[in-house]
């Protein structure tokens, strides 16, 4: 288990430390190194053997020249390599072969010896170098100012105080005002990703190793990602970077981050925790669903209008039908009138003159005054036109006085 651990490890510094193009890498010069990683522990003016092998995966014979150089982490995971003692914690100079060349045949797996060989004045903590294997330049070939490389990284760890410390500096999740997180149509995807930001503020590498997890504190969606394990040089700070699978597509969420660190490749008995908050609100998304609902709003109504026009010319034809049959009932009723109590009323015209006994007209009433001071006190009306005996009759025959006529007696 360990043997492949090293074999994917070494795969993984030949990607990395590799100076030549790909094709090159993979045509005539397809080598693996194992261990690509190597901590070692000396203590100032002692001396250490150990071996790099190197395995030729390609059908050729491999010639290459075997040399030592500094080596730089940028925090973006990129390496730089310097020369010998130009960084402060240096081990090339310390580092030490018998012979700067070695030849591996095809198929077949050569092991380097190495000498490490630690000052007496040096200090406590880590020192760093790298060993490069690289390509020869074939005799009498022309001069090529790149070729193929593949290293062995060297941690050397000289006993004294030390410090193991570090901590996370940030926590941050790409979230999104605009586009959405997943494909939809017409609209770009945006890619959700991790990073947390870890610093190594002690004076020996660190192994580290973590994990995001996220949650909504607004919306739906929940997710982990793990992050690959990586090495952090003291005084240094390195990005732990992921993309998170699936990420949710709307919504606030919180997130917890996780980063575990230890002596050693294979102890992790350290543990740093940190948050933090991301959105994802996709505004295209929502431009697109009020732009599908307006245009769904302008057709139904475009639709409507078009009925209401065919529906016309047929409700115009009903009522010209209606006009030449029976007249259309009027639309208020007329109020019902109460004819007044008592006969009906005479239609106008000349009025009745009705005769009196003996065909003798009646004779209108004159008006008459009576006298303030009347000593007989009857109170009786004088009877005119023949003794009143037409209007007698005329009152139990049910005629009577037309109405509204009726004799005028003026008192004082």
């Amino acid at each position: 288990m360990r043997k492949k651990t090293a074999a994917v490890a070494a795969l993984l510094a030949a990607a990395l430390l590799t100076g030549a193009t790909p094709a090159a890498a993979q045509g005539a010069f397809d080598l693996m190194v194992y261990p690509a990683k190597l901590e070692l522990a000396a203590a100032p003016g002692t001396t250490r053997e150990f071996a790099v092998n190197v395995r030729n995966l390609g059908s050729d014979p491999v010639t290459m020249n075997v040399y030592f150089n500094d080596y730089f982490i940028k925090a973006n995971n990129d390496f730089v390599f310097r020369k010998p003692g130009h960084y402060s914690y240096s081990c090339s100079n310390w580092l030490a072969t018998d012979a700067p060349a070695m030849t591996v045949p095809p198929g077949a797996t050569a092991a380097k010896a190495f000498r490490l060989a630690v000052p007496a004045d040096a200090e406590p903590g880590g020192h760093y170098g790298v060993i490069f294997f690289e390509q020869a330049p074939d005799a009498g070939g022309a001069p090529v100012s790149a070729r193929p490389r593949i290293g062995a990284l060297v941690m050397v760890t000289v006993p004294g105080e030390i410090v193991r410390e570090g901590r996370i500096k940030d926590v941050r999740v790409t979230g999104t005002w605009f586009w959405p997180t997943r494909e939809l149509p017409l609209l770009p995807k945006r890619r959700v990703a991790a990073r947390v930001v870890f610093q190594n503020s002690g004076n020996v590498h660190l192994t580290v190793k973590g994990s995001l997890s996220y949650r909504a504190a607004f919306g739906w969606g929940s997710g982990r990602v793990e992050f690959s394990e990586i090495t952090v040089l003291p005084g240094t700070t390195r990005y732990l970077e992921a993309v998170i699978p699936h990420p949710p597509l709307v919504g606030s969420f919180k997130v917890k981050a996780v980063v575990r660190y230890g002596p050693s490749l294979d102890v992790f008995d350290t543990t740093r925790k940190a948050t933090a908050t991301f959105n994802l609100f996709p505004l295209s998304m929502l431009a697109l669903i009020l732009l599908a609902a307006s245009a769904a709003a302008v057709l139904v109504t475009w639709v409507s209008r078009r009925r209401k026009k065919r529906a016309a010319p047929a409700e115009g034809s009903g009522e010209d039908g209606a006009a030449g049959g029976a007249s259309p009932e009027p639309s208020e009723e007329p109020e019902e009138q109460t004819a007044p109590e008592g006969p009906p009323p005479e239609p106008p015209g000349e009025p009745e003159v009705r005769s009196g006994p003996g065909g003798t007209p009646p004779c209108e009433p004159e008006e008459q005054t009576v006298p303030e001071d009347d000593s007989s006190g009857s109170g009786e009306a004088p009877e005119e036109c023949g003794e009143g005996t037409g209007a007698e009759e005329d009152k139990k025959k049910g005629a009577g006085v037309k109405p509204g006529r009726r004799f005028k007696e003026r008192r004082k």
